[in-house]
């Protein structure tokens, strides 16, 4: 009812997507805007990528917090996150006064509690930027003790929560306790001088992984019910009530908020400002390339044989050195030098160069 409530009074999105399902890579993608497509392992996990650029770093004077319940050292998010942000403040495991309820660390219900504490102790005039990660939905699905006064149900048959994608009650119970802990929260929020002057963004970084939803086939067809999320974007003070019908991305998250401060900001993702119409964005140089719904299966398809019309050499030896780059472990420098040495030493190479003076179009033969 919580959430529910906070959709009706704010922005409710209702085709809000994730590019990839994984906490990590949801993580990634929020603050550098670029979808983490690592074949294996979060691209978080790769040291040799932990520094990168993000629109966070464009609010100017803001003080940034990031809060967590647990180890940020999961996955190298700490690494991620301390080295992307500037002057970021992190609150993890061990700086707590809470007790830790599982291998997540402190409830959700302490982690909001103790965030809204260091939250509401900021002079009136600071701005700031907080990201609090919740966990109690995950497995293990821990419910803990003296969690106000949260109760779990105990009367749904197996049968009654398959029919809405839940497993078990434990997993049932996660979701309503989800629920419940942002409700406690946002009280404690209204009664501090920051909650005015807020704008609270809600995601989540991935759905139901663990079983199918029968009451949304379309998602299921799709292979997109872990990728359909929920999405909510709640200032009483400054917007309306409004239902979003458009497809919006993670990546699209920060330009949007960074939109709403009227901020003049670089856009080094590959987001959006969801306010601005395709073909305002288009006059603004923000997108290359504008077309209509019927047309767009068609023009990707153009657009890709276009990309392998390219010299076949060079294509192969960038999507090796992306899959380098992406890859846990260390990097191979001599193959990354040797790639690219055969290209410049190829036939097509001088191909490419005498077409280029000659004002023709090349013709490859990838060798």
């Amino acid at each position: 009812p919580n959430l529910d409530q906070l959709s009706r009074d704010g922005w409710r999105f209702e085709n809000f997507y994730v590019p990839v399902t994984g906490t990590a890579k949801t993580i990634w993608a929020t603050f550098t805007g670029i979808p983490d497509v690592a074949p294996t392992e979060s691209a978080s996990r790769n040291p040799l990528t932990s520094h990168q650029r993000t629109v966070l770093n464009e609010f100017p004077d803001y003080r940034n917090f990031y809060f967590i319940g647990g180890n940020a050292g999961w996955a190298n998010l700490d690494g991620l996150v301390q080295q992307t942000i500037d002057d970021l403040e992190l609150h993890e495991e061990g700086d707590w006064q809470s007790p830790d309820v599982d291998v997540w660390g402190i409830s959700d219900l302490n982690l909001f509690r103790e965030s809204n504490r260091i939250l509401a102790d900021l002079p009136d005039d600071q701005p700031f930027f907080a990201f609090i990660q919740t966990a109690g939905n995950h497995r293990p699905f821990t419910i803990p003790e003296n969690n106000g006064d949260f109760q779990p149900r105990t009367d749904l048959s197996d049968e009654e929560l398959a029919k809405f994608g839940f497993r078990s009650a434990a997993q049932f119970n996660a979701v309503r306790l989800l629920d419940y802990n942002v409700g406690e929260y946002m009280k404690w929020a209204r009664e501090s001088d920051y909650f005015d002057n807020t704008i609270f963004v809600f995601f989540g970084d991935h759905s139901n992984r663990i079983t199918t939803l029968p009451h949304m086939p379309a998602m299921d067809q799709l292979g997109l019910e872990s990728n359909h999320v929920p999405h909510i974007i709640y200032a009483p003070r400054y917007l309306k009530p409004r239902v979003i019908e458009e497809s919006v991305g993670l990546v699209d998250v920060l330009p949007t908020v960074a939109g709403m401060l009227g901020l003049n900001y670089r856009n080094t993702t590959l987001g959006r400002d969801f306010q601005i119409p395709a073909p305002e964005a288009l006059n603004m140089g923000l997108i290359n390339k504008m077309v209509p719904n019927d047309e767009l299966e068609a023009t990707i398809e153009e657009y890709c044989r276009w990309i392998c019309a390219n010299a076949p050499l060079t294509i192969t030896a960038v999507k090796q050195i992306i899959e380098q780059i992406v890859k846990p472990g260390s990097l191979d420098q001599n193959l990354c030098e040797q790639l690219v040495e055969n290209c410049f030493n190829s036939e097509d190479y001088i191909e490419g160069r005498r077409a280029f003076m000659e004002k023709r179009k090349p013709v490859f033969k990838g060798h």
